[in-house]
Parts: structure tokens; C-alpha cells; sequence
């Protein structure tokens, strides 16, 4: 694996306050680790390094480690972002001082000595659906950020304001990039300085402080003025300082990979390339290279992205698309070895609509846990910003799974007529760019040349072979009958692509483990047991993702506002780990769990609820409001959960006084099952049922 010369990760681990006990200091919890991307501005910039993050969100370094040990474990895929974790305590070479974890390194202990593990939960930074998002300002005793509240919160958010409105921010991009699959919005809450954004001081200076000090001193003043523990239901959390001192900050910026966290320095807050670049990283999004630089695939906005605040349409290579599973119907996969030759038609991911049967990425299998991904780079529409090998053929290498991009690297760029060969069987040729169309296309043929002299002419205005093609669910509504008896049900937004492997099979002496023999009979010890183990590095939780079942997501859903002064309803869930509700007004509500008859409706009112053992949500979540009927016109609800891909939500109404909600919700993509589920109802009326997800 190419090492990195520019970019750097950063680790950090989740650990608790530490308490006192005499003249020792203790790890409170375990540490979880995650790789924090720093944007290196200086050439002394930010090395990779651990950090400890505790119980109660606090960060601290861990030191002794080095990069060839960091860079061999990600790649090998024993450490993982988020995902893994040690217990400080039981480690006998770790000592804790309060404020850092020092690694005996005198002894040669080095962190592949560490006792990592995989967490036993751990929820990703959502890559769909809607994602609440908080700016933190960080105010010190001796220096404050010079932006105002408004002017950053448009700067990131964006703004109707005339005089602050802002049309290309974080928010912009990802929505244009992602057809509209992942939508940023504010938060609210009170006490709030702008949108989305709360301004706090801290009781300390710049000058001398470390990069975690100042960054859990500004986590704890926002969470105390909000009233509020933060992360919270927040998905995405942005501070900024206004620089680092005596000596200027080395990085733009950094965030965590697969984590909630980025942070900016000064004027780097207010450049919406700088932004996604960041927020990729919480996405789940390594760096984007060319040669040995690690980031300079500027392609895509994992490599060196765009240094402005109007200049930031730029979308993302072929090997981030695959990951982030935007454009459904327009992923092949295809294997040089079963085919002699394969003809496809690619369109940029700037120009893709859905219902498009054009390719936005082709995976090619190889060797090893790395593949390669070949796009069309057009520059318009979401990506006309593009830096790099504007309307060409780009061929990447990366390894990919359902929630990481790894670090990539750009193999091959072709024009028109152009050809690669990226190894002994597998050949690419452009036969035909075309551009002066919307959208542009360009026509290749992958092929292996010892079997095929892949000649253009074979092609036609379609392809006329094609791989499995991959497609990947979306978090978009879909079009839903309204019919009171359930039909096909809408994709739960976002889903995970989450399938068993059914060529999978782990070797074991003379016996073949399948993904069907780990899941035999459900017994948690053999799925525990197979599950954390991997198979040339990659984890079989991956490979046997829908056996293994154990990525907890979190989702948002925001509900229309309501149409009407009243509103009699409910919310229930099935299969969701966590979940809860707010509102814009002064609606609120209580999880009760397990849902089932007698369960009482509403705060402010004794009805009973019955029949829910006829509903989907039986046993599940129900999230009962506080007010039985009179709700503020406008109101808006956002529903918060995590769980797997087969969480079911259902929103329950009375059709006579339902808020406006019975075309709203169908609009959105929820399935009007009517009253279609016997005897559901409560006192007075029977409910009006309308579910996203699978019903069973």
C-alpha cells in the first residue's frame, strides 16, 4: 500500500472522564478507534497519531504508535474506523495520565500488540436520508472566530437572506452529487445563534492549548447552552476555531472517518469544498491519490478539493460512488475471467437521473481485496467544478466495502480512442466520448486480450454484454399504490446494501464454512464466533453481512409539516435498537416499548390503543405524543433511529383530523395500508395506517 507524504490519518479512540484514585489516573471504558484525515495546508502538518475519546466524550492521544504500523493494520483490515476498540485498563504496557494514553514503547510494544476488538455496536455516519447537522463557534478568553453566527451558519447551511445567501455549502453539494439521496439540514434547538449553529466561549485560551482540549471544552459548552448531550440525534457536528496559536495551524482541517466530528480553523469553515471534503471523511471516505501522493486525485473531492466558497460542484471517482450508492440501476460488476469481453456506456455522476441504464461505475474484479472502478469524469451539471481529466475514462484502484472507501488511486485517465492495460488479463478501451449532449457518455470495452481483440465495432447504441449489474437501494420515496392492501413496500430510507456473498466459503481443515452453515439455526455463539473473524483480511461480517447483521445504522426521517391545526396520530417502529422523536413546536414524545394493546395514546388524554398485535409494529416502539389533537399549524416532526436494514416505520392517523398528512406521506413514498389491520383503533376511531420498509 502506497504510504501516505501529505494526507495523514488520525485514530481516535471513545474512552470516559478519568477518575482519580490517589496519584493514579484510570481509562473510563473502552477505547474505540477512529481514523481522523487531517487537510494539510504546511509541510509540518499533523502526523498520524491515536486519540482516546471517553464515556462521556471526551479525547485523549495515544501515543507510541507510527504510521507503518497504523497504515499495515487499516490495510489488513484489523483496525477499523469506528468499528474497533481496546480496553486501556487491562493493558498493561498503557498508562494514562489524564491526559494522554503512552504506549511502553521502551519494551518494543507497538500497537499491533494491543488487544483490539470489534465493538459489539457501533452506528456510521449515515451516507443517505436526512442528516441533522450542528456548527459549534468556538469563542476562547484570547482569540474568537471573525466570522458572525448568520454568516457561517449560510456558509454551510445556506440562507434565504439576499444579504447572506450563500448557494453553493455542504448541503448543495452533496444533495446536487447525490440526486438528492443525502439532504443536510439545521438542527434546532433552543438557545440557538443562527441555524443549525450555537456560539460559545470557553474558559481558556488558544495560545498553548492542544487540538482535543480546545475541541472538548467547545462539545461541553454547546451541549451545556443547548441543554443537551451531544452527539445527541445530531449526525454531523462541525467546530471551528479561528486558528491555532503561537504557531499557525498546519492543516485546514480534519475529521473523523466513519465518525460524527470535523474540525476547521478560520477562513477554511466558509469553503464548501473543504466542507464535503470533511464531511466525505464522516462518511466513511479515505483520501483520493495519483502516483505517491495520497491526495492528489483531483477527480474527486477526496483529493485536493476546491479552495473557495462559490467553487465547489465536484462530485466523487468511481470507487466513492460504489460505496455511496447513489445511483440505482447504474453499477456492473463484472469478471474478466468468465467473459472474454464486456461493452458498457458510462455517464458522469453530474449528469445521472434516475431510471438511467447507463453505468456510473464498473467494478472490476481482481486479486486481493482491492478492485478496480471505472467511471466517465464529466464535467457538468454536479460535477462541472471538476479540477482533473475532465471528460475522461478514469480507472481507480481501491478496496470497498458497504461502508468504507479506502484509500484510492487513479490507475488510468483516457481519452477517446485511448487503451490501458491494467494487468495481464484485463484491458480498457474508449471507443466513443460523446459531450455536446446532455447527458454525455462515453462507450469502453473491458476486456481480456488473450481472449478478445475488444474491437469497437461490436458495440452498439447500448451495451450489448453486460456483468451482474449491482443495484444498490435507495433512500429516495418511490412511487407507492395507494391501495388499502399492502402492495410491494417502499425501500426503508437510507438502506443498507447488506447481502450474503453466496460464493463465500472459509476453509477450515477439510470443512467449507458458508455463509448459510454461520447462520444455521441462528445460534448467536457461531455467528459471534464466525463473524468476528476475517478471510484474507476482510471481515466476514462483509462478506456475510445479512448473517452477521451487526452494523447499526442511524436514520432521520422528517415528516411533512402539518397542514391543519389538529393532528391525531402516532408513531410505532419495528426492529429499531434506538428511537426517538422531536418537534418544531411544543409536541413531544415518549418511547414506550414493548407496543401493545391498552398502551396509553397520549400524554394529556386516557384513550387506549388496541389491536396493535394485528400491526407490523407489534412488539416493537411506539413513540407516543404528548398532545392528543391540538398541534401548532406547520408543525414539523423528525423522527430519529438506528438499527439494521429491516427497521419498519409506521405513522398511524385519525383520517378526519390527520394534519394533511394522507397525501403527504404517500408523496414521501409510505404505503397507505388504510385500515386494512383488523380491530387497530382507539377509543373512538380506527386508524389510518401508512408504513415505509418491509411488512410482514
Amino acid at each position: 500500500m502506497k504510504k501516505a507524504t501529505k494526507f495523514f490519518f488520525v485514530f481516535t479512540i471513545l474512552h470516559g472522564v478519568a477518575c482519580v484514585v490517589g496519584t493514579a489516573k484510570n481509562f473510563k471504558g473502552k477505547c474505540k478507534l477512529y481514523v481522523v484525515s487531517y487537510l494539510c495546508i504546511e509541510d509540518d502538518c499533523e502526523g498520524t497519531q491515536i486519540h482516546c475519546k471517553d464515556d462521556d466524550g471526551n479525547m485523549f492521544h495515544l501515543r507510541g504508535t507510527t504510521p507503518s504500523d497504523i497504515d499495515y493494520m487499516v490495510d489488513e483490515g484489523t483496525l477499523e474506523s469506528g468499528i474497533s476498540e481496546f480496553d486501556p485498563n487491562q493493558e498493561e504496557k498503557v498508562t494514562f495520565n489524564g491526559e494522554s494514553l503512552q504506549m511502553d514503547v521502551s519494551t518494543n510494544f507497538t500497537l499491533g500488540d494491543l488487544e483490539i476488538r470489534k465493538s459489539e455496536i457501533y452506528v456510521l455516519s449515515p451516507t443517505s436520508g436526512d442528516n441533522k447537522m450542528l456548527l459549534v463557534i468556538i469563542d476562547a478568553l484570547d482569540h474568537k472566530v471573525d466570522y458572525s453566527s448568520e454568516q457561517l451558519s449560510s456558509d454551510v447551511f445556506g440562507s434565504t437572506d439576499p444579504d447572506l445567501k450563500d448557494e453553493v455549502n455542504v448541503n448543495s453539494v452533496f444533495r446536487a452529487c447525490s440526486n438528492n439521496e443525502l439532504r443536510i439540514f439545521p438542527g434546532v434547538e433552543d438557545n440557538m445563534d443562527a441555524d443549525g449553529t450555537v456560539r460559545v466561549s470557553i474558559n481558556m485560551n488558544l495560545e498553548g492549548s492542544g487540538d482535543l482540549t480546545i475541541m472538548n471544552a467547545g462539545r461541553a459548552a454547546a451541549a451545556t447552552k443547548l441543554g443537551i448531550n451531544l452527539p445527541g440525534t445530531y449526525q454531523n457536528i462541525y467546530y471551528v476555531k479561528k486558528q491555532c496559536f503561537p504557531k499557525n495551524c498546519p492543516y485546514a482541517a480534519y475529521a473523523y472517518v466513519g465518525g460524527k466530528d470535523s474540525v476547521y480553523q478560520g477562513r477554511y469553515i466558509r469553503l464548501s469544498g473543504v466542507q464535503a471534503h470533511e464531511h466525505g471523511h464522516n462518511l466513511g471516505l479515505s483520501h483520493s491519490g495519483e502516483g505517491t501522493e495520497p491526495y492528489e486525485d483531483h477527480s474527486c473531492m477526496m483529493g485536493n478539493p476546491l479552495y473557495s466558497d462559490e467553487t465547489g460542484k465536484m462530485c466523487f471517482n468511481p470507487a466513492k460512488s460504489w460505496m455511496l450508492n447513489w445511483y440505482p440501476g447504474s453499477y456492473a460488476e463484472i469478471n474478466p475471467s468468465s467473459q472474454p469481453a464486456y461493452y458498457e456506456r458510462l455517464v458522469g455522476a453530474g449528469e445521472w437521473k434516475p431510471g438511467s441504464d447507463r453505468m456510473v461505475s464498473v467494478k472490476i474484479e481482481k486479486e486481493g481485496n482491492q478492485d478496480f472502478y471505472v467511471g466517465f469524469n464529466r464535467a457538468a451539471g454536479a460535477n462541472v467544478d471538476n479540477k482533473e481529466f475532465s471528460n475522461e475514462v478514469t480507472v481507480i484502484e481501491a478496496r470497498v466495502t458497504t461502508s468504507r472507501s479506502y484509500q484510492s488511486w487513479i490507475r488510468a485517465h483516457l481519452q477517446n480512442g485511448e487503451e490501458s492495460t491494467l494487468q495481464s488479463n484485463i484491458r480498457i478501451k474508449v471507443c466513443n466520448i460523446v459531450t455536446k449532449i446532455e447527458p454525455g457518455y462515453a462507450d469502453i470495452v473491458i476486456y481480456d486480450p488473450n481472449k478478445s481483440d475488444g474491437r469497437c465495432d461490436k458495440t452498439t447504441s447500448a451495451p450489448t454484454e453486460r456483468g451482474p449489474t449491482r443495484s444498490p437501494t435507495s433512500s429516495k420515496p418511490t412511487e407507492s399504490p395507494t391501495s388499502s392492501k399492502p402492495t410491494e413496500s417502499p425501500t426503508l430510507p437510507p438502506t443498507i446494501l447488506c447481502e450474503d456473498d453466496p460464493d463465500f466459503v472459509k476453509g477450515r481443515g477439510m470443512r467449507k464454512r458458508t455463509c448459510a452453515y454461520i447462520g444455521e439455526g441462528n445460534r448467536k455463539w457461531r455467528i459471534n464466533k464466525w463473524c468476528e473473524k476475517q478471510k484474507r483480511g476482510v471481515p466476514i461480517s462483509i462478506s456475510c453481512c445479512k448473517t452477521c447483521r451487526k452494523v447499526v445504522k442511524e436514520f432521520s426521517i422528517l415528516l411533512p409539516a402539518s397542514t391543519t391545526t389538529e393532528l391525531v396520530h402516532g408513531i410505532c417502529l419495528k426492529e429499531a435498537v434506538t428511537a426517538s422523536a422531536s418537534s418544531t413546536s411544543s409536541l413531544r414524545y415518549t418511547a414506550v416499548d414493548p407496543f401493545a394493546s391498552g398502551t396509553k395514546a397520549w400524554d394529556d388524554r386516557d384513550y387506549k390503543i388496541q389491536g396493535v398485535e394485528n400491526t407490523p409494529c407489534a412488539g416493537g416502539t411506539f413513540l407516543r405524543p404528548s398532545l392528543h389533537k391540538s398541534i401548532m399549524k406547520g408543525t414539523v416532526i423528525t423522527l430519529n433511529y438506528s438499527g439494521y436494514d429491516n427497521v419498519n416505520v409506521c405513522v398511524f392517523v385519525d383520517l378526519s383530523r390527520d394534519g394533511g398528512w394522507h397525501s403527504t406521506l404517500i408523496e414521501m413514498g409510505f404505503t397507505d395500508y388504510g385500515q386494512s389491520f383488523d380491530g387497530f383503533k382507539w377509543d373512538l376511531e380506527q386508524w389510518d395506517v401508512f408504513c415505509i420498509g418491509k411488512v410482514n
